[in-house]
This record gives C-alpha cells, sequence and structure tokens, in this order.
C-alpha cells in the first residue's frame, strides 16, 4: 500500500460568489464603527448600577476586540481561523444576556468580577518563585478584592466554595447548563421560538468543535484508494474560505448588535447616529 499526500478540496463548491461576504462584512464594519464610537462617549449611570455596567462593558469590549479579529480574516485566505474568535463573543454575548436577564444585575455583575479577582489571584499565586514573589501584583488584586470581602463577605465566601468544587465560570453553572437557561427564557417579542432554529447549546457545540479541533480528522481530510489501488490522503476545507468569512462576519455582527441593544434597554442609553 503506497500512502500518498495531495492537496484537495473536499465537497468545494465550483462557483464561490463574493457578494454574502461583501455584505456581511460591511454590515460588520458598520456595527463595529458604531460601538466604537459609542465605548468612547461617556455614560452617566446610577450607582447602585456600577457593578452590571463594569462587567457589561467589559463585556461589550471584549467583543468587539474579537469582531476586529474576524474582520481582518474574513477576506483572507485564513478566514476559518476566525471561528475561535468567534466562539469567544458566543461566550461573553453568553454573559452579558445572563448577566442582565437572570434577576438581580447589579448582583450578577458583582459575582462577575468577584469570581474573576479570585481566579486572577491564585494564579498569580501559582507564579510565586525565588526570584519573584508577586507581591505588587497580589497586592493590587487584594486591594480590589477588600471592598468585597468587607461589604460582601458571604458572597466572597460562597464563590471560593464554588469554585474548590470546580466551578469554571462566574455564575456556578456550567456553559451548557447557562445556555439552556437562555434557552429556555421567553424572547423579548414574546413568540415561541421555532422548532427548526438551532438552540444555543447546538450552536455552542459547532462552535465548539471549530475551537477544539474534534472534527477536522474526518471533515478536512479524507482517506480514498485510486484506481490503481494506492490509498491517498485528500486534505481540504468543508467550506470555502469566504463561506467561512461570510459566516464569521454575520454571526459577529448579529451578536454585536443584539449585546448593544441589551445594554441600551438595560441602562435606558439614547440611540445615536
Amino acid at each position: 500500500m503506497v500512502v500518498g499526500c495531495c492537496p484537495a478540496r473536499i465537497e468545494l463548491m465550483a462557483n464561490e460568489d463574493d457578494s454574502e461576504l461583501e455584505r456581511d462584512a460591511a454590515r460588520l464594519d458598520t456595527a463595529l464603527a458604531y460601538l466604537q464610537r459609542r465605548l468612547k462617549t461617556r455614560l452617566d449611570f446610577p450607582d447602585e448600577e456600577v457593578e452590571a455596567v463594569a462587567a457589561t462593558m467589559a463585556l461589550l469590549r471584549t467583543m468587539v476586540a474579537q469582531a476586529e479579529a474576524i474582520r481582518l480574516l474574513a477576506k483572507s485566505e485564513f478566514a476559518e481561523a476566525g471561528s475561535s474568535n468567534l466562539r469567544t463573543i458566543f461566550e461573553a454575548w453568553c454573559d452579558l444576556r445572563a448577566i442582565l436577564g437572570d434577576g438581580d444585575r447589579n448582583a450578577n455583575g458583582r459575582r462577575f468580577r468577584v469570581f474573576a479577582l479570585l481566579e486572577f489571584r491564585d494564579y498569580i499565586k501559582s507564579q510565586v518563585s525565588e526570584s519573584d514573589d508577586q507581591a505588587s501584583e497580589l497586592a493590587d488584586i487584594e486591594n480590589e478584592l477588600e471592598p468585597y470581602q468587607r461589604s460582601h463577605k458571604d458572597l466572597v465566601a460562597q464563590i471560593e466554595k464554588e469554585r474548590e468544587k470546580g466551578a469554571k465560570l462566574w455564575s456556578g453553572k456550567t456553559r451548557t447548563a447557562m445556555l439552556r437557561a437562555l434557552d429556555a427564557a421567553p424572547t423579548a417579542s414574546g413568540k415561541t421560538r421555532p422548532e427548526d432554529v438551532p438552540t444555543l447549546v447546538q450552536i455552542f457545540k459547532v462552535l465548539s468543535w471549530e475551537s477544539h479541533n474534534i472534527l477536522i480528522g474526518v471533515l478536512d481530510v479524507k482517506i480514498d484508494t485510486d484506481e490503481k489501488g494506492e490509498t491517498r490522503l485528500l486534505f481540504g476545507h468543508r467550506q470555502t474560505q469566504r463561506e467561512a468569512g461570510a459566516f464569521n462576519c454575520a454571526m459577529a455582527e448579529r451578536m454585536l448588535g443584539d449585546s448593544w441593544m441589551q445594554v441600551q434597554r438595560a441602562f435606558k442609553i439614547e440611540s445615536r447616529g
């Protein structure tokens, strides 16, 4: 048996259409330009909303940064590499919706921040060595934690316990559990979701496959035998780079738009052109 290696496209559509990519990239450009402008604008909010505003604005900025990367990759030969950026946007979108829509949003924002501080503190502690005691970094984190330990001691203790039991997210739930809760929540319009629309859990599964290379061993390579009986490995892509770029741009634009509308509605931010 001879094992060869030859480049090939697997199930490649013959005629690539640029119009879909151009349209979705242009929409993402518009969304990014608008959000970049709004995120630089002064935002007035009540003191009692500070935790929710801090958490959601941080998430929005992360989403914008990841969307910028998707946009840069969209028209390149590496467009599919943007799938990892898209997953990061998806997770940030999930967190933002959970913070704003599941109970007390300011309490959720506080929990989001305390969890992050504890995670960061423990990581820095793990980096302590004889040559670097990380004293300055640890002191900065403790200074940020101190107000929470003073006024929300029970919350800090609860999150510590959750982390000891293996919690990986601020909510104390798994990502899948968070998405199921969002799937079960009523839509903004009050309408029932069509049965043929993918659930958030299903979308997350696909994005996870992309990010963790779960299926590339079967989707991006094919083992075949030619007419001479020789075994060949055919490498390719299940979608063209233009298709990948269009999909990533479209998904990023929709999540950015939805996130901004959620924030705008929650904090009564005026619409501006």
